[in-house]
């Protein structure tokens, strides 16, 4: 629960496993006008945040700074009769240095081995977007 006595979810145990095992999601904000902005992203999760290396300076990073409400899609089209997916809304906020920061850059590092080297994620100098899920939707997962 947090503190604004609203209850919080976290992922279930399937949503866990295939948001882990898919390497890229959707991430969509919009401007304080309501403009929408949709990128594509890696990311990583643990039981109950998704993390991702973004800048705070990019489109959808200036827009969050001003609307910190986004949806993340996470999706696969195997065929017409199966596709399955999460969507995933919440509020979202940059870290730059702190337990969150380290924790998502550790997951990060963790899913994409080649990204310590590639793409170094150092406190103070770099953004990782920590998204707190307000609803998870998902389908055709078992």
């Amino acid at each position: 629960m947090s503190g604004t006595g609203m209850i919080v979810p976290s992922f279930s145990a399937i949503v866990e496993r295939y948001l882990a095992g898919q390497p890229v999601g959707r991430l969509a904000t919009a401007t304080p006008q309501g403009v929408p902005h949709v990128a594509p992203l890696c990311y990583a999760n643990d039981h109950d945040l998704l993390y991702i290396n973004t800048d705070m300076e990019s489109k959808k990073g200036r827009n969050i700074t001003k609307n910190n409400r986004v949806a993340f899609i996470v999706d696969e089209y195997l065929s017409w009769e199966k596709n399955r997916g999460v969507i995933i809304l919440g509020r979202a906020e940059f870290k730059r240095k702190g337990l969150l920061f380290r924790k998502g850059r550790d997951l990060i590092y963790a899913k994409y081995p080649k990204w310590k080297e590639t793409w170094p994620i150092e406190e103070n100098e770099s953004d990782v977007l920590v998204i707190r899920p307000t609803k998870v939707i998902d389908w055709g997962l078992t």
